[in-house]
């Protein structure tokens, strides 16, 4: 790669090309070779010349068309026969047709196009207004007036004219995503004149065009004959590449070409010679397009309507008008292909509709006098042409170009006056813009001569001697607006980006909701109550006049606490990116569970978890065995997902048919018992396990698992990328840098990536490896893409830094270090498809996170899940661990589903006073978000939770319940399980127990360690009542009390051990664990950079590893019936609450009376 860091791929935007028609537009592109006609956002390749304003947004091609059957007044259309004339030059009979009004200024006298929207309003009042009612001296067709007191404005032409080349140009950003287009080529007809071809420059400048070059429209429609006919051919798509004759000691071609579009007729003389195109004879008429015989119909069908209904029709009313011109062009069409057309049109007068029949004859008769003027066009070319040697039997071809020129009649006399039946364009709608497409690129090679004088070759030139461009400009009033017209365009840019995120953040948010609603349907009632009022809070502002800031902000809570509820499968499962899970399993993963002990397999884990693990509506699961055991263990793992299934891939990649043949050998050795030599000629080779594509997809299996393995990146990658692709497999695409080794001074092997060392001994993480490893993962992306094209659909890109290894050891990167270099490497991935590729390649490529060891993976996984660039992991043996299992399974909750919410006194006065309960249970509602009646529940229990410190007396009672320090409880009930040493002979007599005489018998199911325990804690009470059914709290904090650092889960896993000790089967379940996560600050007093991400992320991670452990010492059923809770500090907002709340490993809150007030004062 060179220095400038762009690849093959990446060259500067393209220059694209606009047909810039009087009915309809439309947008090509030289790209790959080949022309490329873009479609716009319906599919269709053109895109009609409308533009409307209603009230409250702009409209632009099909759905403006569609407008102006609605409100006619504000629809505009065939503007371009309005482009750069005069007042003087306006046609009577086109200001007949048109429903809007045309407006001069007194003193320029510019034209102006009335318009009377309130979305327009305060642009024109913002902006210096071209025209006002004040300065115009008369309307043409202004007999419409507005009658709403709305405030009326005017447009130039060059305004109406720069909203369609800036939807080409939207069309064409959005097709190539090669960001902002600069450069464009855009036809003009024949008889422009410098006015008309200076405001269209004007109208491409305002509608962000900097570059742009004109070029005659017949010009170009004989640049695609000629190349369509094989009489040229282009060199490649390399700059400054030129037309090159195909035939070149063949004789001159000479072309005619008749150019009938909407709004004019162009006629030329084009001659073909030497690899270079000539234009010497050029006529047309600027008033006769094919809108004229879509008018004469119109007429047609006005007289019917005053025969049929006598003078009370009003046929200058807008609406009718348009209807009457719609039926007029569908009428045109039908007489193409018919002898007669039926024409029907509704409300004519009132309810009356009026239905006739139309000949073709009467249609010809009828426009007798347009058929007439473009014979005399042709004739005045045939006379030029004459004048410059060339006869009428000199001329090869008559090539029509245009949908007009479908017209039967049209052709026959064509056919009279030339001679020759005429050959109709092989691009008969296109052909304009398909020229100018290639004119981007051989413009050089193109000589126009239509005056003499004017007979320069445009060589060296932007612009054809016959498209001048004037040096002083004679438009000095339009160009002097210029400014006023690109500012107006830029606010009316603005709002419409603006209006259209507002919009899509509304049905975002309404999507997000209907989906959330649904999914709570599953979930305990507290975390339905508590999301139904999160989605309240949301969509009450979505109908008002809420910002977007304020939309999103919402939203982001809403998703935020959705997403800790539901897990972040289920948030990712609403993008392009499904989530994905990959493991490659080693021979032992693949036996059966009663083979081996289940935990230490994969396939025994995943039976241990079937009918459990998520759907393919959150995740798909990719399992890789060794390729001998593909078939075993894809039907071993059938039916272990309700509604889908787990795939199966193949390591190793893809190779030839004929390595199959081995791999088929000893297979069948296999089956039959007989073994085959290592050596000679009977042993298979050393490539026996590598299977084709073909043999793969024969097997029914879907994945393949290509790239960056032990012994790096080969040569041969690419290709089997694309074998895999065209086979129909999808491939999983291993990317990343290659460890090296290198001896360190003491002879100790030191490992470190292909960029250099990941940390140091403080743990930093060096930029200069990251972006190292990062053109590691360009490079080896663009050779595959190179290879396969932009057919990334089947492809997922699995990152596997070198420079992971180094998690670990003395000089171990820090956690939030890793989580960084992580990121970056995926989005540096995504930054390559976007660039040499496209944007939604880009966008719709899931990105996968690899090579992360084991024993760590669980303290990461959900942090990384939340991660908006890494949309899942590749694993190795993964699933033989219980905990990454665990990741994969439906979000449950306890078997017992209830919510604690625990209130601990923190002052005297707060233990005096009793009323700490009723300020739980208000406080409670207001959590919910409903009223006091939800609190009252089964589901839901408000508890009082003294310490052992406080006075007892206080805390026996069934509504209050003791918390005892894990340190105090261990030590004391391990004493409690010793006997006591037996008494010296010469001791004195023990004195009197300090219990009483009569020790109480603990309830059923009572262990009676606990309830010594808490009798001693308690000896004044003779007769005592144990508290919640024998349920204490034990919390597990340190026994300094230090809030700030989190317990890693090796100490989570010592004190549940410890735990699990002195407590058997059953008596978890009259345990309640309360967990204190890590704040805000670290160590260093240092505020964190997002302190609630970490709060959520310590407290998922610890409750679901306290749980996990529960359940892999004991089983499934104890875990779910010990209840865990976070104990939460004062500080804690209402949202962070909520968002603990919804977790499903959390079963309540155990909160100070200070937070407890606080809620409860909400």
């Amino acid at each position: 790669m060179g220095d400038n860091g762009e690849s093959s791929h990446l060259q500067r935007a393209p220059c694209i090309a606009i047909d810039l028609g009087t009915s309809s537009c439309s947008v090509g592109v030289w790209l790959d070779g080949r022309v490329q006609i873009i479609p716009n956002e319906n599919g269709k390749l053109s895109t009609p010349s409308y533009v409307a304003f209603t009230d409250t947004q702009r409209l632009v091609g099909e759905q403006a068309q569609k407008q102006a059957l609605r409100k006619p007044e504000n629809v505009f259309f065939e503007v371009k026969r309005l482009i750069g004339r005069r007042w003087k030059d306006i046609s009577d009979e086109w200001v007949k047709s048109w429903p809007f009004s045309v407006g001069k200024a007194q003193d320029s006298g510019e034209l102006g196009l009335r318009v009377t929207s309130a979305f327009l309003e305060p642009f024109l009042q913002r902006t210096d207004r071209l025209l006002t009612p004040q300065q115009t001296d008369g309307a043409r067709n202004g007999s419409h007036p507005t009658g709403d007191g709305k405030t009326v404005g005017f447009l130039a032409p060059e305004e109406i004219t720069a909203m369609l080349l800036a939807k080409m140009k939207a069309c064409a950003e959005s097709q190539l995503s090669c960001g902002k287009l600069e450069q464009a080529v855009i036809t003009v007809p024949t008889y422009f004149d410098d006015h008309q071809k200076d405001a269209t420059k004007v109208a491409a400048e305002i509608a962000g065009f900097n570059g742009v070059r004109l070029v005659h429209e017949p010009t170009a429609a004989a640049i695609a004959y000629a190349q369509h006919m094989g009489l040229l051919s282009l060199a490649g798509p390399r700059e400054g590449s030129s037309i090159r004759s195909g035939r070149k000691s063949a004789k001159e071609t000479t072309i005619m070409v008749f150019a009938l579009g909407g709004g004019c007729l162009d006629v030329a003389l084009v001659i073909i010679s030497e690899g270079r195109v000539g234009v010497r004879v050029a006529d047309g008429d600027s008033k006769l397009g094919g809108a004229d015989f879509d008018n004469v119909i119109v007429e047609i069908i006005e007289e019917q309507a005053k025969g049929t209904f006598g003078g009370k029709v009003d046929t200058s009313s807008p609406r009718l008008r348009r209807k009457m011109k719609a039926a007029s062009e569908k009428a045109k069409q039908d007489l193409t292909l018919l002898r007669e057309a039926t024409i029907e049109i509704d409300s004519v007068r009132g309810d009356d509709d009026l239905s006739f029949v139309l000949t073709r004859e009467e249609f010809v008769s009828s426009s007798e006098h347009l058929f007439r003027r473009c014979t005399e066009v042709v004739q005045q070319v045939f006379l030029k042409a004459e004048k410059l040697g060339i006869t009428k039997e000199a001329i090869d071809e008559m090539v029509l170009v245009g949908g007009s020129t479908r017209i039967p009649e049209l052709r026959e006399r064509l056919h009279k006056a030339f001679g020759k039946v005429p050959r109709p364009h092989s691009h008969q709608n296109e052909a304009v813009v398909h020229g100018a497409a290639l004119y981007t690129v051989c413009a050089r090679e193109i000589i126009e001569e239509i005056d003499p004088t004017l007979a320069v070759s445009s060589e060296g030139d932007e612009t054809p001697a016959s498209l001048p461009t004037t040096t002083e400009d004679s438009r000095g009033d339009m160009r002097s607006l210029l400014d006023t017209f690109k500012e107006r365009a830029k606010l009316i840019e603005e709002y419409e980006e603006d209006a259209l995120k507002l919009s899509e953040a509304r049905f975002r948010s309404e999507k997000f909701v209907g989906e959330a609603l649904k999914r709570s349907a599953e979930y305990p009632p507290w975390v339905r109550r508590i999301i139904e009022g999160e989605i309240r809070c949301t969509t009450e502002g979505m109908d008002g006049a809420m910002s977007l800031e304020e939309l999103n902000s919402q939203y982001k809570q809403m998703a935020d606490l959705c997403e800790y509820a539901f897990g972040a499968m289920w948030s990712k499962s609403f993008s392009r990116r499904k989530f994905f899970i990959a493991d490659r399993w080693i021979g032992c993963d693949c036996e059966p569970p009663d083979v081996c002990d289940p935990t230490q397999t994969g396939l025994g884990n995943l039976s241990k978890a079937s009918g459990s693990l998520v759907g393919p509506d959150l995740c798909d699961l990719v399992v890789a065995p060794p390729v001998k055991e593909l078939l075993k263990t894809k039907r071993s793992i059938e039916g272990l997902v309700d509604g889908g299934r787990i795939e199966i891939a193949a390591p190793g990649g893809v190779h030839p048919i004929d390595n199959e043949t081995s791999a088929s050998r000893v297979a069948d050795a296999r089956r039959t018992g007989r073994r085959l030599p290592l050596t000679g000629p009977g042993a298979p080779p050393q490539v026996r396990y590598k299977v084709s594509a073909e043999s793969l997809r024969n097997r029914g299996i879907l994945y393949t698992i290509i790239g960056r393995g032990p012994s790096g990146w080969s040569e041969d990658i690419p290709q089997q990328v694309a074998a895999a692709l065209r086979t129909g497999l999808r491939v999983i695409l291993c990317v990343g840098g290659e460890e090296e080794q290198e001896a360190s001074a003491d002879g100790k092997q030191l490992s470190h990536s292909a960029g250099g060392a990941i940390g140091t001994a403080g743990g930093a993480v060096l930029g200069s490896t990251l972006a190292r490893e990062r053109e590691k993962c360009k490079e080896q992306l663009e050779q595959v893409l190179r290879e396969v094209g932009k057919t990334w659909r089947n492809v997922v890109v699995a990152y596997q830094p070198s420079w992971e290894s180094q998690f670990e050891g003395e000089t171990s990167i820090s956690v939030e270090e890793f989580m960084t270099a992580v990121v970056d490497g995926h989005v540096g991935i995504r930054e390559t498809l976007r660039k040499n590729a496209n944007r939604d390649v880009a966008e719709s490529t899931r990105i996968i996170f690899g090579t992360y060891p084991l024993d760590r993976i669980g303290t990461i996984w959900d942090a990384l899940s939340r991660q908006k660039e890494i949309d899942g992991f590749l694993l190795d043996s993964g699933f033989r661990r219980s905990e990454i299992v665990h990741k994969i399974l439906r979000r449950r909750w306890k078997a017992e589903e209830s919510f604690l919410l625990l209130g601990v006194p923190e002052t005297q006065e707060d233990v005096e006073t009793g009323n700490l309960l009723s300020l739980l249970d208000k406080g409670g509602a207001n959590l919910l978000g409903c009223g006091d009646e939800y609190t009252h529940q089964p589901w839901w229990c408000s508890l009082v939770a003294f310490p052992t410190t406080i006075d007892k007396k206080h805390w026996v009672r069934p509504d209050h319940v003791p918390i005892f320090d894990k340190h105090d409880l261990i030590a004391t009930m391990n004493k409690l399980s010793r006997p006591d040493p037996a008494p010296s002979p010469s001791a004195s007599p023990p004195s009197a127990p300090h219990l009483s005489p009569r020790t109480p018998e603990p309830p059923p199911g009572t262990p009676r360690a606990l309830f010594d325990l808490v009798s001693r804690t308690c000896p004044e009470q003779d007769t005592y009542s144990f508290p919640l059914e024998g349920r204490v709290i034990i919390n597990l904090r340190e026994r300094d009390k230090d809030r700030k650092k989190r317990p890693t889960a090796d100490t989570i896993a010592a004190w549940m051990a410890e735990l699990d000790k002195i407590i058997r089967g059953d008596e978890w379940r009259r345990f309640v664990i309360a967990y204190t996560p890590e704040w805000a600050t670290g160590s260093d007093s240092e505020v964190r950079p997002d302190p609630e991400a970490k709060l959520y992320q310590d407290v998922e991670g610890a409750h679901s590893e306290i749980r996990s452990l529960i359940a892999r010492n004991k089983n499934y059923a104890t875990a779910d019936q010990v209840a865990i809770v976070c104990e939460i500090d004062g500080a804690s907002s209402m949202e962070t609450l909520r968002r603990i709340a919804v977790m499903p490993n959390v079963d309540g809150l155990m909160l100070g009376s200070s937070l407890v007030k606080k809620l409860a004062n909400v």
